[in-house]
């Protein structure tokens, strides 16, 4: 018999089964876990800083349901509540004339200070005066009250109050 002639007998190739699609890899469950914790960890944080705001976006509403811009005192009154809500600091209460107006200064964003600077400048000159503002200069402090109380909310209960 010839070589080239005897046929032999192998078997078919048999190619191994796909790799399924599940279970995933152990780095496709990390980085799922990773993604679920960031994500719970995010609507956690959103829903603590619209908690935190909520405070001052009801002392902005209270000054654009007023019908007329409010007077001094009433300005100051609501920043001092608003403040006091937000540092917690029981001394904050018995701050007033340059003392208040410096804390008031300090606790106001970089592009706040010249409005807040004006602000508390009237605040000083009107405080026990009988003579209240022209009603655009009213409507300009509220103005700037309205953006201090919109960042009131980042007012740090930890920090003390110097008296």
């Amino acid at each position: 018999m010839n070589p080239a002639q005897q046929t032999i007998s192998l078997a078919d190739i048999h190619l191994a089964e796909p790799v399924g699609s599940w279970p995933p890899a152990m780095g496709w469950w990390l980085f799922s876990a990773l993604a679920l914790i960031g994500l719970i960890g995010l609507v956690i944080w959103l829903y603590r800083r619209h908690h935190q705001k909520r405070f001052a976006r009801k002392a902005c509403r209270y000054l654009e349901q007023q019908a007329e811009p409010l007077n001094l005192q009433a300005l100051n009154e609501l920043l001092k509540i608003t403040a006091m809500h937000y540092c917690r600091d029981p001394k904050l209460a018995g701050l007033s004339g340059n003392r208040w107006h410096q804390w008031l200064l300090n606790h106001c964003s970089a592009k706040q200070v010249e409005t807040m600077t004006g602000l508390t400048k009237a605040l000083q000159q009107h405080q026990y005066s009988a003579q209240e503002p022209g009603f655009e200069q009213r409507v300009q402090l509220q103005q700037a009250t309205k953006k201090w109380l919109s960042n009131a909310w980042r007012i740090s209960p930890s920090q003390e109050v110097q008296r």
